[in-house]
Parts: C-alpha cells; sequence; structure tokens
C-alpha cells in the first residue's frame, strides 16, 4: 500500500477526503467563489 505506514496513510486519506475543517475543498472552494461573486455585486451596486 504506497509504501508509508499506517497512520501515514489515515493522515494523507483525511486530508483529501475532507479539507479545512470537514469540508471537501470543493465545496470551498464554491463557497469562495460565490463569496466574491457577492461582493463584487455589492460593489458595482453601490458604486464604491
Amino acid at each position: 500500500m504506497e509504501g508509508r505506514c499506517a497512520s501515514c496513510r489515515a493522515g494523507r486519506n483525511r486530508l483529501h477526503q475532507h479539507g479545512q475543517g470537514g469540508l471537501p475543498p470543493l465545496l470551498i472552494a464554491i463557497i469562495l467563489i460565490a463569496l466574491l461573486f457577492f461582493t463584487l455585486t455589492l460593489r458595482h451596486l453601490y458604486g464604491a
């Protein structure tokens, strides 16, 4: 199995399955993109 010890494999699997705080990295990316879009929309609406 990849030549890693059991604890290294477990840590690697956790990292790939869950990114920050137990959320998948794709979900984090979607949230960040939505936040950016929301911020740009507000700036456009208020002319900042």
